[in-house]
């Protein structure tokens, strides 16, 4: 959210409107009689309330009555979630209110609480115990990271990596509430402005985001040291909490929040990954573990955010340009208002159809939901045209000519004003359908990784060694291989070694033999979603 342009959609507006404040034909233009400025309908507003004490729509009361709904604070994951994260992760101006919407008493200031890696690393070297090994290298946190993503490939020992397995020790606590928290079936984590004056979507913060990404961490890593140690139990206890969390994050109601748990759940598919090929599993304990993952909740559609949170997001930013000027946004800008501006902004204020705005928005949102309802090709045409005409909207509101067009056509000079800024506000704060739908399809296609690497694990605890093709698999010990998103057949698999590299051909659509993702963009390949062991 906080990378929107909103000065980019100021300045262009703005500068739009000085043109036009300055024809003879807006010159002429009647003053309105006061009168609300939105009409609230489905075809506007979308919703028709709560309303606010001056009639507007409260979007963020809306999102949190919608997103509240069956929640109780004994079915909620957040609220154990928020106990075991503390209050600190919350911006101290809505923590009061945070937790009297969840419906809990604030928790003390200290206490056992969820530490990161960097967290941690700062607390050991106020204490003076941070390694030396680790002390001496030129980048501490680089070393620490590294290990970390080691340790979420294969089993590791308490004495190679001591940091990380303190780490695990001072999360004890807050591990035991997360991994409960997910066994609930509801999440509700409260949205709250962080200014008071400003209950807007657009001032809400999302602090469950990173904090989760963090619990993720700890479980990932606690399971392959679960792993190493022989508690089989213990690692998949802690690889299907990863797997509900991502899916109880990505009942948020924004596009990001989905986004959280796509990931969350898709590094947990590399704790799946590892105990399959290092878990010395039997095929009955393979098939069980396949089993209980595909007995997980769906994961949240992407579609749903774009209809949701994404919608009343951009109703919400008009919303209060109507209510409250094109000021509204001034808070990022830093920048003076001389008396020249106040004059054209004022102008521009009375020579908006706020309506208008409202129905352009809803309408493209509206193709958007058809689009990724749609079949894969037809989603991609439809998404096609709708970028083009996206772009082509943002080119013509920045054109004079167009302007000029517009008055000759016989548009109004306040519909003329009303769709230029329209366009500009729909093209900046839309956003990609077919980016986040692929980041789906990518979710969908990794999960189904995990399940073909405990399928190898089975098939290999039966005949001793992995199969050559993955074609040996089906029926047996798995339905069906995935089909890869970037290609019109399934993901491929190859040997290595003892163990195997199972992957996709990527975003170039070339398969590059499962060579690692570059993301410096310095080498020419890029298969992604490798996994496997060597």
């Amino acid at each position: 959210m906080s990378g929107l342009s909103r000065w980019t959609v100021r300045i262009v507006a703005v500068s739009s409107l000085v043109i036009l404040a300055l024809s003879p034909a807006l010159a002429q233009e009647p003053p309105e009689k006061p009168r609300s400025p939105i009409t609230v309908s489905k075809a506007t507003t979308h919703i028709l309330g709560p309303l606010d004490d001056q009639g507007y729509v409260d979007y963020l009361a809306a999102l949190n009555q919608i997103q509240s709904k069956g929640v109780t604070v004994e079915n909620n994951a957040a609220v154990l979630f928020w106990q075991a994260v503390g209050p600190a992760k919350i911006d101290k101006k809505v923590r009061a209110r945070h937790f009297k919407l969840l419906g809990i008493p604030k928790p003390p200031k200290k206490g056992e609480y969820l530490q990161s890696l960097p967290e941690y690393e700062e607390h050991l070297k106020k204490i003076g115990r941070l390694p030396s090994s680790i002390e001496d290298d030129e980048n501490i946190e680089k070393t620490l990271y590294d290990q970390l993503d080691e340790s979420h490939k294969r089993p590791w020992s308490k004495d190679e990596f001591p940091v990380l397995a303190g780490w695990l020790k001072v999360n004890e606590k807050p591990l035991e509430l997360i991994v409960k928290a997910s066994t609930r079936p509801r999440w509700y984590s409260p949205l709250v402005a962080k200014d008071d004056d400003n209950q807007t979507v657009i001032e809400c913060l999302l602090p469950a985001a990173q904090s989760a990404r963090d619990a993720l961490r700890v479980l990932l890593t606690r399971s392959t040291l679960r792993l190493h140690e022989g508690d089989i139990q213990g690692a998949k206890s802690d690889l299907l909490a990863c797997h509900r969390l991502g899916r109880l994050v990505a009942q948020g109601p924004f596009l990001v929040e989905v986004l959280v748990g796509i990931a969350i759940d898709g590094m947990a598919v590399q704790g799946d990954v590892a105990l399959a090929h290092h878990g010395k599993l039997t095929a009955k304990q393979a098939r069980a573990f396949q089993a209980e993952l595909r007995d997980l909740p769906p994961m949240a559609r992407i579609i749903d955010k774009f209809e949701l949170g994404e919608r009343f997001f951009f109703l919400d930013a008009v919303n209060s340009m109507a209510r409250d000027g094109i000021d509204s946004f001034d808070d990022l800008s830093g920048k003076e208002q001389d008396l020249f501006d106040q004059v054209i902004r004022n102008m521009a204020q009375s020579a908006i159809d706020w309506d208008l705005i409202l129905t352009m928005g809803n309408s493209y949102y509206d193709r958007m939901v058809a689009a990724g309802k749609a079949t894969r090709a037809e989603r991609d045409a439809a998404d096609e045209k709708l970028n083009r005409d996206l772009e082509q909207m943002a080119k013509d509101a920045k054109k004079p000519m167009k302007v000029l067009g517009n008055l000759l056509s016989g548009q109004s000079p306040r519909q003329m004003v009303s769709r230029r800024i329209g366009g500009m506000l729909v093209a900046l704060l839309l956003p990609s359908t077919s980016a986040a739908i692929q980041a789906g399809e990518r979710g969908d296609m990794n999960f189904g990784m995990g399940q073909v690497a405990l399928a190898l694990a089975a098939y290999r605890a039966e005949n001793g060694k992995y199969p050559q093709r993955l074609e040996q698999l089906v029926p047996k010990y798995i339905e069906k291989i995935p089909d890869d998103v970037y290609s019109d057949g399934p993901i491929l698999y190859k040997r290595e070694g003892k163990g195997y590299v199972l992957y996709s051909v990527g975003y170039d659509g070339v398969d590059n033999g499962g060579a690692d993702y570059d993301p410096e963009g310095v080498d020419d390949h890029d298969d992604v979603l490798r996994v496997g062991g060597g």
